[in-house]
């Protein structure tokens, strides 16, 4: 069955959307010549959202592992550098390198404006709702994981 086919009302049409958003973000990353791991860590670094790796890891629904080789495809490509931070020589501050900048400046702020168009032709009405409500599902939803997992810890079972 199609997503078009599922009833909207259901949670499988909403995942359906959800893969699709995923899909589409993974296309383009591919066009640009990235891994959609590579990108979003970038996407991160650009906007100084984070810093670290570490940091990243807690924003991406991804294991230090991938975010690990996400950076050193990055390294590679030369887009970003790793140093020490100043307080703690453990941990590694991401700098996005001069080419790694201007790739950024070209690749991610075309994005940023594709979806500030699509974003825009939704009515102010309609993007208030969409955010409002994907936030209090997702927050719904982890609400639910968590009592899931408190559950099945009391049963002596092991959590997800």
């Amino acid at each position: 069955m199609k997503h078009g086919d599922l009833p909207e009302t259901s949670v499988d049409a909403y995942r359906a959307v959800a893969m699709e958003f995923n899909a589409l973000y993974t296309h383009f990353a591919k066009d640009c010549g990235l891994s959609a791991s590579e990108y979003w860590s970038l996407l991160l670094l650009y906007q100084g959202n984070v810093s670290t790796q570490c940091e990243i890891c807690k924003r991406l629904p991804l294991n230090r592992q991938t975010i690990s080789a996400a950076f050193k495809l990055l390294r590679k490509k030369g887009l970003v550098e790793l140093e020490p931070l100043p307080n703690d020589q453990r941990q590694k501050q991401a700098i996005l390198t001069r080419s790694g900048q201007q790739f950024a400046d070209t690749c991610i702020s075309h994005l940023s404006e594709v979806e500030r168009q699509a974003w825009l032709k939704l009515p102010l009405e309609e993007r208030a709702s969409l955010t409002r409500l994907t936030r209090k599902y997702a927050g719904l939803l982890r609400q639910a994981l968590q009592d899931h997992d408190t559950a099945e810890s009391s049963q002596g079972r092991s959590s997800l």
